[in-house]
């Protein structure tokens, strides 16, 4: 199952910039989430919230059979 994060931190340390990314194996599907914040574990839980929210837990549960 395609799974991706990525962070990036300002030169002043004072944001972070988190995407994440949930794919069906053929491409077909794909959820992007990006968001900015100070707080990386309130970012992270926003982002997984935001990524369900656009049927992420249905791509993972078609491809894990769950």
């Amino acid at each position: 199952v395609p799974v991706a994060a990525f962070a990036d931190v300002s030169p002043e340390m004072l944001d972070i910039r988190l995407t994440g990314l949930v794919a069906s194996p053929d491409g077909k599907q794909s959820i992007t989430v990006s968001s900015n914040g100070k707080d990386k574990i309130k970012l992270g839980k926003e982002l997984a919230q935001e990524a369900i929210a656009q049927g992420a837990d249905k791509v993972l549960q078609v491809v894990l059979g769950s």
